[in-house]
């Protein structure tokens, strides 16, 4: 019996020792998910940088269209230009009594976009 069980093993054994290549597909395998899993990571990691960026831009052209407003020149056009400045695209721009909001996209990446509102402040307004 123990002979018949060494045989059955050996066997096997020989059967594993002749394959060849499967170390080889694993390991590529692995070299594939690495670099999926990174270039994900940045990916997500740009996106979210060229957000802050965009956020930024938005934030400046809403201050410097607010401040074109209150001296009586046109805030989308002072918008329009800043954002093309910046490479980017002006999606909306609306007065609101005092205030601007305005919406800029990138036009480096497809979904990110950013809105920002200014206005003058309720401390720089005259009393009643």
């Amino acid at each position: 019996m123990q002979k018949q069980l060494d045989g059955l093993i050996s066997k096997g054994s020989k059967k594993l020792l002749e394959e060849k290549g499967s170390g080889t597909i694993t390991i590529i395998g692995v070299i594939f998910l690495a670099v999926v899993s990174i270039s994900t990571v940045c990916s997500i990691f740009y996106a979210f940088s060229k957000y802050n960026d965009l956020k930024m831009v938005s934030d400046i052209t809403a201050l410097v269209s607010a401040k074109a407003a209150q001296n009586g020149e046109n805030a989308c056009e002072v918008a329009e230009m800043v954002s093309e400045k910046n490479e980017d695209e002006l999606v909306s721009c609306q007065v609101l009594e005092s205030d601007v909001r305005i919406k800029i996209s990138s036009s480096k990446l497809l979904f990110v976009s950013a809105t920002s509102q200014a206005g003058p402040s309720a401390l720089n307004c005259p009393p009643d």
